[in-house]
């Protein structure tokens, strides 16, 4: 028991770990002070009772068992969903590749291998980093108690997700058009009418509660407490306009939810009825409402009237400007503003605009007696 050097005639160093009066482990190493290391660890690791022994004599582990034994403890720590969640693509994407597998067996050709196929099989980028990500956490789980000596997939990248997501922006005429539809004594229109009208997410639509409302200085306070808290984790202030104003007041409740079927769920999330009242907004109104396309149009419709960009961030909860000035391209030209304002602080004379003169208006001038040019001498 212990660390020596080799005596075949190889040069290096072994390290062997004895238990019950047999030896269990045994590495080679090229240098001492590596076997030495290794030797203490696992040293520890016996006195812990953490040494996973190996048995000829028991069968292999396959990664689906390993797999089952990861989700087992993770079902201790994890929230609900998200351990369904993670069941769900273990079940669908995990066995159907590995589940047979030793899960020594596994290595980085076969985890590439398969990454590939699932990228040729139209799965999307995301998709598959998500299942990378359960696979390497599966891994590591068995490495961490000594199923595995290394994870093969420990330093593989993540597959780059491009941002196919658009936006669509609603003209006014076709928010009436959409509002026309819709039974103003429904909630489905209360619905519509408060996403074009304030720009709130939709976890912060679910969570809308009369107690929000301030009458006297007709604006909505997003509240930051323990029972709900935003994106931004700070409350924020939005204007509540009167035609959003007089559907809330047509409702005759001063507190409780604003949408009652729109309760949140887990961690403040909206629950599936709330999915499921979009659906019918958009079967109602043959339309693909959507509403984070709803929150768009709010922020475009601000800067396309001239509201100031940090407005419009305090307004819409973003903790970035940067996030904000996506909405810029089309917003009026500030640079015109601010150079009248610089303008008039250095005592500079306003700057008037340019006027475009069509040709047609302009009289031609005859040249000058002066401008006629003489040849040249030569």
């Amino acid at each position: 028991m212990g660390v020596y050097k080799r005596k075949d005639g190889q040069d290096g160093y072994l390290a062997d770990i004895f238990a019950n009066h047999k030896r269990v482990a045994r590495r080679a190493f090229k240098a001492r002070r590596e076997a030495e290391a290794w030797f203490k660890a696992q040293s520890a690791d016996l006195l812990r009772g953490e040494l996973r022994i190996h048995d000829k004599r028991t069968p292999p582990l396959l990664f689906g068992d390993l797999a089952n034994l990861f989700l087992d403890q993770a079902k201790a720590h994890l929230a609900h969903a998200t351990y369904i969640g993670y069941r769900g693509r273990v079940a669908a994407s995990l066995m159907p590749a590995f589940g047979g597998l030793r899960a020594v067996a596994v290595t980085r050709a076969d985890v590439l291998a398969w990454r590939t196929e699932r990228l040729q099989a139209t799965a999307h980028p995301s998709q598959v980093n998500h299942d990378m990500d359960i696979l390497r956490a599966v891994l590591f789980f068995g490495v961490e108690r000594g199923y595995l000596p290394a994870n093969p997939a420990a330093r593989i990248r993540h597959q780059h997700e491009p941002k196919i997501v658009e936006r669509r922006f609603y003209s006014p005429a076709e928010m009436e058009a959409m509002l026309s539809k819709l039974d103003p004594a429904t909630e489905d229109h209360g619905l519509v009418l408060a996403a074009f009208s304030t720009g709130l997410r939709p976890r912060e639509l679910a969570a809308f509660r009369f107690e929000w409302i301030d009458w006297s200085r007709e604006a909505i306070d997003v509240p930051n407490t323990r029972l709900f808290s935003p994106k931004s984790h700070k409350p924020r202030t939005i204007p509540l306009l009167v035609r959003l104003r007089e559907w809330l007041a047509a409702q005759g409740r001063t507190e409780g939810p604003v949408f009652r079927s729109c309760q949140p769920g887990r961690r403040g999330g909206p629950v599936k009825s709330f999915t499921k009242r979009v659906l019918r907004i958009r079967r109602l109104t043959r339309t693909e409402f959507d509403l984070y396309d709803a929150r768009h149009t709010y922020a475009s419709q601000l800067l396309a009237a001239g509201a100031p960009l940090p407005e419009v961030q305090a307004v819409m909860g973003h903790s970035d400007i940067k996030t904000t000035m996506g909405y810029s391209h089309l917003a009026p030209s500030y640079l015109a503003n601010v150079r009248q304002i610089a303008g008039a602080a250095f005592g500079e004379a306003p700057v008037r605009p340019l006027r475009v003169v069509n040709a047609s208006d302009c009289t031609p001038v005859a040249p000058l007696a002066s401008d006629k040019r003489t040849p040249r001498k030569r």
